[in-house]
């Protein structure tokens, strides 16, 4: 049963994500990251945080997507030398959590920058196939 649980939520997930080619206009670092890195009682550094974006979209590739910009959220170990200005980024839904706090509706769940040619073509080759995950 918890199989068909996850498999459905993995498809549902899936439906819902969208793949898109974004220039970032903005990003901000927050200190909130997930809580099983560090827990309250653990004395330690997280070794990734969310970040949060505001891109312009610069085309969809698949999925519903009708705004001209997008803010989402990215767990990552620190700031990109400068901003993607060319970046394929596949998004779902945030977890609650994340929205709550960041106050985005979407997580990157796989992404290629502009000289990842390997990732770009994953993520396309995946979108072609249907599928939306690693």
């Amino acid at each position: 049963m918890l199989l068909l649980l996850a498999a459905l939520d993995a498809r549902a997930q899936q439906e819902s994500a969208i793949l898109l080619r974004v220039r970032v206009t903005d990003v901000a670092y927050t200190d909130y990251y997930p809580a099983d890195q560090c827990t309250p009682e653990q004395e330690c550094i997280p070794g990734s945080t969310w970040f949060r974006y505001q891109a312009q979209v610069r085309e969809v590739i698949r999925g519903r997507y009708e705004q001209p910009a997008v803010h989402f959220a990215n767990l990552q170990h620190s700031y990109f030398s400068r901003k993607p200005r060319d970046w394929l980024v596949l998004l779902v839904p945030c977890g609650q959590g994340v929205t709550d706090t960041l106050h985005v509706e979407y997580c990157v769940r796989d992404h290629a920058l502009e000289s990842d040619h390997a990732g770009r073509q994953r993520l396309m080759e995946a979108q072609l196939s249907g599928r939306g995950d690693r």
